[in-house]
């Protein structure tokens, strides 16, 4: 049988024993589902309003979801458990004194957390890796009409957020996915304790003001946003405008927006890891984005209607892996031997990306979205094409961004057959993300010394001419950082792991 179509072919006798022991134990499946990892999922969702006067309007919504997935991998012996957690707690009071104000007063507290383990059972290594977040926030918004079309939005906002991010161990990864100290543990120097366990805690206050403002067939709409926030302790001014109008039947418009992000543990949702310091981030700035988008949106025969839409971004201040000094790379690389005959450009001898951050990355994003959508009661849905490039500057290069994807084509669409029965598809392919390549590098080694230990110099691996031993090094080049692709498929399917080299 194809190792691929059997999941014990690749492990020890061992193994196999224990591993069909436990498929035998688990109870309600079929053995087409048992080798599988099958989630859970589920949510909790309350509404009250009620009217204290004619004026006067007061809700209460809650919300709580939990989504887990446990199970067994047994081509590679292992135990991977996820869990996902959100509630969400809303009171609105809304006061329309006049038929020209109107004032929405807003209290919200909001938690979120995942938690990810890893156990290889016949091994030591656990990876562990939680993040939590908690938000308490308020909110004043007011609208004023000036005139009928005029309207006048204000308001301001008061947050106090609080974070963990707890991190050991390293997740075996089904490629590798960067070339510096990762989230799931790649590269990670962990201190005594053997684990990472940071805290931060930081206030953010913010203020609007927008205007629109209708001028025959035009529509103007011009604001500015002030945050400020206590971790980098830095005022940022965010100022917006947009402009529509109706020609030749259809509706165009364009606009420019600047946005600025805080420094934090829910900023860690790609792969690279970032030790946030967590007294005073007044070393690090917040990351910016300068946007200009155009488009357009005309209505077609029978039902359709085509939308159009252009945008350019600008990045910089980006959170930055910065990289060894003279004197840390010196230190490193204090363990190891350095043979005369190693190449001169052997990625051992680079300087290598640390956790520690700097506010000093710049990028670019670019892109054409196209939607083609129809409604109608029988038949409906939508056919969507998106191209776009976003490109990372870092230590002298230029790359794509992790989750770079140029290519991506939806399709969605409903079949009404009756009053209660509809059918429904969809369906979506992509580009697939970048990935670093392995490089062939020389390959080190440390000795067992006599008492069975092991040495703490490595050595160069020789062949038996004397040649240095080249091999696929996880190590991998800040120069060819993210220069090759998945495949389609590869981005949406798992490769068979016993086939992985």
């Amino acid at each position: 049988m194809d190792k691929c179509l059997d999941p014990l072919a690749a492990l020890t006798a061992e193994q196999q024993t224990r591993n069909r022991a436990l498929l035998a134990r688990t109870p309600f499946l079929g053995p087409e589902f048992r080798s599988d990892v099958l989630p859970s999922f589920g949510d909790l969702q309350f509404k009250m309003t009620v009217r204290p006067t004619p004026r006067t309007s007061l809700s209460v919504f809650a919300l709580g979801g939990r989504e887990t997935t446990d199970g067994r991998d047994h081509t590679t012996d292992t135990r991977t458990f996820f869990r996902g957690s959100n509630a969400l707690g809303v009171m609105n009071l809304k006061w329309t004194p006049s038929r020209r104000l109107a004032t929405t007063t807003t209290v919200s507290a909001y938690t979120h957390g995942t938690l990810d383990h890893d156990e290889q059972f016949s091994a030591t290594n656990v990876f562990v890796r939680r993040a939590d977040v908690q938000d308490l926030a308020a909110r004043q918004h007011v609208v004023f009409a000036i005139a009928p079309t005029h309207l006048l939005d204000a308001g301001v906002d008061l947050h106090r957020i609080r974070s963990v991010w707890h991190l050991q161990g390293e997740k075996p990864p089904i490629f590798e996915r960067g070339v510096g100290p990762s989230t799931w543990g790649e590269g990670v120097v962990y201190p005594s304790g053997g684990a990472i366990d940071s805290r931060l805690a930081r206030t953010q206050v913010g203020a609007w003001l927008q205007d629109r403002l209708p001028l025959g067939r035009l529509s103007i709409e011009p604001g500015v946003r002030l945050d400020w926030n206590s971790y980098t302790q830095e005022a940022a001014w965010q100022p917006r405008l947009r402009v529509a109008a109706r020609v030749a039947g259809a509706t165009v418009w364009t606009g420019y927006a600047e946005q600025t992000q805080t420094p934090g543990h829910e900023r860690l949702q790609g792969f690279e890891y970032f030790q946030l310091p967590e007294s005073d981030g007044t070393t690090l700035r917040n990351e910016r984005s300068r946007q200009v988008v155009v488009g357009a949106e005309r209505a077609l025969a029978a039902g359709f209607d085509l939308r159009a839409e252009a945008y350019r971004r600008r990045f910089d201040r980006l959170l930055l892996q910065r990289l060894e000094t003279d004197e840390e790379r010196a230190t490193r690389l204090l363990a190891f031997i350095l043979p005369p005959d190693l190449p001169a450009d052997a990625v051992i001898l680079e300087r290598r990306p640390t956790v520690f951050p700097e506010s000093t990355g710049r990028g670019t994003a670019s892109g054409v979205e196209l939607l083609l959508r129809r409604t109608g009661e029988r038949v409906s849905g939508f056919v969507g094409y998106t191209f776009s490039r976003s490109m990372r500057e870092a230590h002298g290069y230029t790359f794509p961004f992790d989750f770079d994807r140029p290519h991506t084509l939806s399709v969605a669409g409903t079949l009404r057959l009756s009053s209660r029965l509809r059918l429904s598809l969809t369906a979506l392919n992509a580009s697939g993300f970048a990935i670093t390549p392995l490089h062939q590098e020389a390959y080190f080694l440390r000795d067992t010394l006599p008492d069975g230990t092991l040495s703490p110099i490595a050595r160069v691996y020789r062949n038996r001419d004397g040649s240095l031993n080249l091999a696929p090094n996880p190590g991998m080049r800040c120069s060819r950082r993210h220069t090759t692709r998945l495949s389609r498929s590869a981005s949406r399917l798992k490769a068979c792991p016993a086939d992985r080299p």
